[in-house]
């Protein structure tokens, strides 16, 4: 079973902070070497130039990493301040980076939590341990077995992902996170577990571990790991952490996962009796090879590459060589000698950490085509003929040497005598080679120097993208703002690919992150604009855990003549549209609906309610399959007059009973009108009782102080009168038909014969439905009744009745001002934000202000769709 690497991460000495910066670090051939800190350890009082001098260290220096220990985010991983105090700082490293390696994979914590992932974790250094052990107080003491515990470094992270797959934390030396990854490849293919977390954790505190290294002569007195040279004499120390995320590659492409690089094969095995146990076996690593390669079914031809285990030492450079010669020297010509190299070069020796660090350096070695030089390398060890043994050191950056399938392996050694060995491909060769679609980073050419962001074909009107993210608390999402502002900055992209990247950055950031409660956004149609976005901020708002939405549909005159018509470049809405076009036609509309949407001003026919019913209708319900599309769905549906009919009934039947309702009421011969009004039902009764010129009634009950009142032409002229008189507010609708008055009943009869055969809708029962005719919820049997739709027509519209019911409406039943189970987002769906002053005015009232329910419009007349939706 191939597995694929799909997230990386990792801290790294100097300034090799990520993985991305350790390449950068390798490609350029820096290093990061310094002295020992003063933060870790006084040099001056236990440096001696002599290794014999007992309780001293010959070495000054090493590779260190660049940021604070101490600091960790201990609220984040539900830790408390005590409790972190007493964490190893390998702990908190692996807690960091598991997160981080997720993220790097575009797994969101939610997606993972209960399942059988597991965890492995390497290390190797204990020197928190014996340094707290020194300290008596309480607080470490109380916690000295879940903060120092080795077990508990997978453990913790297993615990705070919530896990189920095996958790397992082991030390095998050197080679211990190596041989982590390959008991996770086995774990994976065995079925124990759907995915892995791999790492590898070392930190320098204490001289004591350093003192018996130097005893045992393993640290250069140099502080340089001169892998391969004639000058080596020994490693240096170097520490941090890494992580990589693994996933069977199938599970991988289904996912839509970026592969980073294809695992063929691993495999651990050990030196046995040796002269020493700490001599390493010349014998032992070539069988590990050899099986590792048989049992993946590769030959050693392909293989371009060799990350060693190199750690610089005069012993063990030249035996693990003979080795890679016993096995890809034998099948090469002297003028293609295998490429090898060390990170140690570069980082040091991370000892439990070494073999993912190496294999990262190997993965970016195989996305970009290039293999890093090797540092300190003049000539090699004289007990290591490089020509002879086909073998070449690189000393500057080198393209791949192979064409296809690029193939490295890495080895890592613990001094103990347990080997791993692990063969990656590189992924486009891969997948191309098989057929296989996925994404990917590999940059398909051999490049001598790294390339830019490539570039696709211009957009010529790039729609603006959606950026959120979110945080745990309110100032982690300006940290996190301030992130992106720099990544994106750092991005070097052409023009005419800045439109396919900001698409990408908008997809990761609301799918492939995970979610937490502060949340903040921005809209961007520009890499330019993504940055003044992040650089400037939005107030982040606390959002509900699992918030409950509201579609709240408007009603009949809010039509204008371009709505929605930016809306059109997004697939699913311009498919809607058309798919009602074509419905339209079936029932003998002689008009075509995408024309009518993309007419002039002066052409539109948008307020003839022949075409307004219908168009409104279709372009709600294009407007929530264009939501659903983007994962968004309502739990409570509202709806003001004509508006229940886009979610109440299936699409077919909203198009039909939206078509018929315009048509016929365009035929009814007495003109009419409608006037929105700023009074209660009671007052505006009062006031109608007074009209005496043509009949007039209260229509629509928006709200506690709004109504809609509907009639004849001359009443509606007489009542605004008597508003005006009053300075009471008032607006006349863009409508010529006195909707929900005696008007409406010369067209009962035929409307209830036209609408006889329609259907539910089926995409989400489970959606609840309050009902503007009735004022309370409604049952859906209810709703496929022609019958109720001449009451929608017909009768007044209790808009306030029915808002109010679905606020108070809670299953929990647990209504609190936390709004626990309620509702939290009512959105306006419509062409316009039509009923948001009644909505505002609803929510004002004191039962319900104490909420805090957001409410928002999809569309603003004379306002672009793509950047109000």
């Amino acid at each position: 079973m191939p597995i694929a690497i799909v997230g990386m991460g990792g801290r790294f000495p100097g300034e090799a902070t990520n993985p991305d910066k350790l390449w950068d670090m390798v490609s350029k051939g820096r290093n990061a070497l310094s002295e020992v800190p003063k933060d870790r350890f006084n040099i001056e009082a236990f440096y001696h130039p002599s290794a014999e001098r007992h309780g001293s260290m010959n070495v000054r220096g090493g590779n260190f990493l660049k940021e604070d220990i101490a600091r960790f985010d201990a609220p984040f991983f539900s830790i408390t301040a005590k409790e972190a105090h007493a964490m190893d700082p390998q702990q908190r490293l692996a807690l960091e980076l598991s997160y981080e390696g997720l993220e790097n994979a575009g797994i969101s914590i939610e997606e993972i939590a209960g399942s059988n992932m597991s965890c492995y974790m390497a290390s190797f250094t204990k020197d928190y341990t014996g340094m707290r052990g020194r300290l008596s107080g309480p607080s470490y003491h109380l916690f000295i077995r879940t903060g120092n515990g080795a077990a508990l470094i997978s453990n913790r992270v297993s615990w705070f992902l919530d896990i189920k797959g095996p958790s397992l934390s082991l030390d095998t030396a050197c080679s211990s996170s190596l041989v982590a990854l390959h008991l996770a490849c086995q774990s994976i293919r065995a079925g124990e577990s759907t995915s892995a977390i791999v790492g590898g954790t070392n930190i320098i505190l204490m001289p004591e571990m350093q003192n018996a290294m130097t005893s045992l002569h393993f640290l250069s007195p140099d502080s340089k790991s001169m892998s391969f040279d004639h000058k080596a004499n020994g490693y240096a120390r170097g520490e941090g952490a890494a992580v990589v995320i693994l996933k069977p590659l199938a599970d991988a492409l289904r996912d839509g996962n970026v592969i980073r690089a294809v695992i063929r094969g691993t495999g651990v095995n050990q030196d046995g009796r040796t002269p020493g146990i700490t001599v390493p076996s010349s014998k032992a690593q070539e069988e590990l090879i050899r099986v590792t390669y048989a049992s993946a079914g590769l030959d050693f031809k392909q293989t371009g590459y060799f990350e060693a285990h190199g750690t610089g030492t005069p012993v063990g450079d030249p035996l693990e060589c003979a080795a890679i010669a016993a096995t890809f020297g034998q099948v090469r010509p002297e003028s293609d000698p295998l490429l090898i190299g060390s990170v140690k070069t570069n980082i040091g020796h991370m000892e439990g950490a070494a073999g993912l660090a190496g294999l990262v350096k190997a993965v970016y070695a195989l996305e970009r085509g290039q293999v890093p030089p090797n540092l300190w390398f003049e000539k090699a060890n004289p007990r290591i003929p490089l020509a002879k043994w086909k073998l070449k050191v690189p000393t500057e950056l080198t393209p791949w040497p192979t064409e296809g399938v690029r193939r490295a392996s890495v080895n890592s050694f613990g001094y103990g005598g347990t080997n791993a060995h692990c063969i990656v491909d590189d992924a486009f060769h891969y997948l191309e080679s098989r057929g296989l679609k996925g994404f990917h980073n590999t940059i398909s050419e051999t490049p001598a120097v790294p390339k830019t962001l490539p570039s696709t074909t211009p957009v010529a009107d790039p729609l603006p993208q959606l950026l959120v993210w979110s945080s745990p608390e309110q100032k982690g999402a300006d940290r996190t703002a301030t992130s992106l502002a720099s990544y994106v900055k750092s991005l070097s992209v052409s023009p005419a690919g800045e439109s396919a990247l900001l698409e990408r950055l908008s997809f990761t950031l609301s799918n492939k992150r995970s979610k937490f409660p502060w949340k903040s956004f921005g809209i961007a149609s520009s890499l330019q604009e993504a940055i003044d976005a992040f650089e400037q901020p939005r107030k982040p708002e606390r959002s509900a855990e699992q918030p409950t939405v509201a579609f709240a549909f408007t009603g009949q005159g809010a039509q204008w003549y371009a709505m929605g018509r930016d809306l059109f470049k997004y697939p699913v809405f311009r498919e809607s549209i058309q798919a009602a076009a074509s419905s339209l036609k079936e029932l003998g509309c002689e008009w075509d609906l995408v024309e009518e949407l993309n007419a002039t001003a002066e052409k539109s026919r948008i307020n003839d309610p022949a075409l307004s019913q219908p168009a409104c209708t279709a372009l709600q319900v294009a407007l929530v399959d264009l939501l659903s599309s983007w994962g968004v769905k309502p739990s409570v549906v509202v709806g003001h007059s004509s508006g229940e009919i886009a979610r109440a009934i299936s699409r077919e039947s909203a198009w039909k009973v939206a078509y018929f309702r315009g048509l016929l009421s365009s035929t009814i011969k007495k003109e009419g009108a409608m006037l929105a009004a700023g009074l209660g039902y009671e007052d505006a009764q009062a006031l109608v009782d007074q009209v005496t010129d043509g009949d007039l009634v209260v229509a629509c009950i928006n709200s506690p102080s709004s109504v809609t009142l509907s009639g004849d032409i001359s009443a509606i002229s007489q009542v605004q009168a008597l508003l005006e008189e009053r300075k009471v507010f008032n607006r006349k609708l863009m409508v010529k038909t006195a909707y929900h008055s005696p008007h409406m009943k010369a067209i009962e009869a035929s409307y209830l014969k036209s609408i006889s055969d329609i259907s539910l809708a089926t995409d989400d029962v489970s959606v609840r439905m309050f009902s503007s005719v009735t004022g309370e919820i409604i049952e859906a049997a209810e709703l496929a009744k022609p019958s109720y739709w001449v009451s929608n027509l017909v009768n007044p519209v209790k808009f306030n009745q029915s808002l109010q019911a679905a606020i108070r409406h809670n299953p929990t039943k647990r209504r609190t001002t936390k709004n626990t189970g309620g509702i939290n987002l009512i959105v306006e769906v419509g062409p316009h934000a039509a009923l948001q002053g009644p909505i505002r005015q609803v929510l004002s009232v004191e039962e319900t202000k104490k909420l805090h329910i957001l409410y928002v419009s999809l569309l603003k007349r004379d306002s672009s769709a793509s950047l109000t939706a």
